[in-house]
């Protein structure tokens, strides 16, 4: 019985671990599109600014409209089984 409360606890803290490599990348993904539309002068500052300010006027078509193209964004490294694409590397700033 302990052994198997053992394995669990360890399935459930390499499922958290992963779980914390996959938010990460989506992260890093984020902000690589997001330098992209900056591109030199991008910051972290700008960018939530420009979403805040964005986000806080539009009416709620505009909202509703991004909504729906939001699966549109770049898909997850690991989408693949679990294999992580080798086109994500960080960038300068984050290395």
């Amino acid at each position: 019985m302990t052994d198997q409360l053992s394995h669990i606890d360890e399935k459930i803290h390499q499922l958290k671990k992963k779980r914390e490599k996959v938010q990460a990348q989506h992260a890093l993904s984020f902000m690589k599109e997001t330098q992209k539309l900056f591109k030199e002068e991008f910051s972290a500052e700008l960018a939530l600014t420009v979403m805040t300010e964005s986000w806080g006027t539009a009416p709620e078509t505009k909202k509703e409209s991004w909504k729906k193209r939001s699966q549109t964004f770049p898909s997850s490294p690991f989408q693949t089984h679990g294999k992580k694409d080798p086109t994500i590397e960080p960038t300068d700033h984050q290395s």
